[in-house]
């Protein structure tokens, strides 16, 4: 099972996306007759700003889960290489080098 470097910014993100679409939900019923004037434009850009929040805390989180999987990308890479090595080191007879691989020679003309 895979473990997540930073669960804290999913619960931020949901937090966040909680806050918008409450605010949404009061101000679209509530919260309508009482909203005019400056309380209107300071209430809803109160509510984008929570969504805001949401979106770049989800990129952030995309951002950290990318590279978590990027570094693990390349550590069962380097595993793998060099599982292949101490395979191929081990079915080698003893007393035999590995020799480089050198192209077949061309007939001569």
């Amino acid at each position: 099972m895979p473990t997540y470097p930073d669960p804290r910014r999913r619960w931020f993100s949901l937090l966040y996306l909680i806050l918008a679409g409450g605010l949404l939900v009061w101000g679209l019923t509530w919260l309508e007759p009482v909203l005019r004037g400056w309380l209107f434009v300071g209430y809803w850009f109160t509510c984008a700003m929570f969504a805001v929040l949401a979106l770049i805390t989800a990129w952030l989180d995309l951002r950290a889960l990318r590279r978590h999987e990027r570094a693990q990308r390349r550590a069962l890479l380097e595993q793998s290489l060099q599982h292949l090595a101490d395979t191929a080191a081990k079915s080698r007879k003893p007393g035999e080098e590995s020799k480089p691989a050198t192209p077949p020679e061309k007939p001569p003309p």
